[in-house]
């Protein structure tokens, strides 16, 4: 017996909650990382990426779907658009999500506030004030003693 596309987009669309004003979360299985998982004539494909493509169009080649909603299990084609890794880790800065981002004490267990932090000279990363006064007095110390 072979699947039609109307079978298989309601199956899709059947594990898809669509109540919302908002996100349509992904109710089918998810991978390890999160992200919604369908298989379509025996290869699995990522939910979000099946649903712009059925929805939009294909994807090009090279390309990501990215979610505008930050939420891994959204399946809006209203959410998603098409982008590069550079684009997606852009938006991941501009968004707060970056592993450094989301921490909210160094790891001497001063707390990143506004008073104690500043940015690194690369950019890339938090300097705790506390910490690098630390550092400085005993490099001051150890200068001194020699």
């Amino acid at each position: 017996m072979s699947i039609t596309e109307t079978d298989v987009e309601g199956r899709f669309w059947s594990k898809v909650d669509r109540s919302a004003d908002g996100c349509w979360p992904w109710r089918g299985c998810r991978g390890r990382d999160g992200y919604g998982a369908v298989t379509i004539g025996g290869r699995k494909l990522r939910a979000h990426r099946y649903s712009y493509s059925i929805c939009v169009g294909p994807i090009p080649s090279g390309l990501l779907v990215l979610h505008s909603c930050d939420n891994r299990v959204c399946v809006n084609p209203a959410h998603l658009s098409v982008g590069t890794q550079k684009d997606n880790m852009r938006d991941c800065v501009e968004r707060g999500r970056t592993r450094e981002q989301k921490k909210t004490h160094c790891a001497h267990g001063h707390e990143y506030t506004p008073e104690n932090t500043y940015p690194s000279n690369n950019g890339k990363a938090r300097v705790c004030r506390t910490c690098n006064l630390a550092k400085q007095a005993l490099y001051r110390a150890a200068r001194r003693a020699q």
